[in-house]
């Protein structure tokens, strides 16, 4: 393998890298985003069954 051939699987290893730690925090903020919302979700509908109007809900 000559030089110039070593020198771009290296840089293509390296942004391959990087893509992939891009990716994986990426998805990583994509859940944490949907378990707020599904923990506020599960607080509106705990509203709903104990019958609290929202008005004294910290929530609100």
């Amino acid at each position: 393998m000559n030089r110039q051939t070593q020198v771009r699987k290296v840089l293509y290893e390296k942004y391959m890298e990087q893509l992939i730690h891009e990716r994986m925090n990426m998805l990583g903020r994509l859940f944490l985003e949907m378990s707020a919302f599904e923990i506020l979700e599960g607080t509106q509908e705990m509203d709903v069954i104990f019958g609290d109007s929202g008005e004294d809900s910290p929530m609100a």
